[in-house]
């Protein structure tokens, strides 16, 4: 039996027009490693909730120069200020069961 279980999570994104099937992006995301960690944990114990809690969007991490080049920031999703850059958008969802 195995004693040392070692995650292994990747995080994926397609953004697309669903009208032209044109892909404006598909590659790798970065994880925010603490929130994974803590639905783990969740997941373990049984106590998982099971769904989506919260969701976020933003902007800043990458600039584009006049001249066409783009510029990526470093994802920021490790350590205490682990966030976005500029968060735009937040959604907070609350289940059936009222628990927010």
């Amino acid at each position: 039996m195995k004693e040392n279980l070692q995650p292994q999570v990747q995080g994926f994104l397609k953004i697309f027009d669903p009208q032209t099937n044109e892909i404006f992006f598909e590659g790798k995301n970065a994880i925010h490693f603490e929130n994974m960690s803590e639905a783990l944990a969740q997941s373990l114990a049984n106590k998982g909730l099971g769904y989506i809690y919260q969701m976020s969007f933003g902007n800043g991490a990458t600039s584009v120069d006049p001249t066409g080049i783009i510029t990526y920031l470093p994802a920021n999703t490790t350590g205490q200020n682990a966030d976005l850059y500029n968060e735009t958008c937040r959604w907070q969802f609350i289940n059936k069961h009222g628990y927010n």
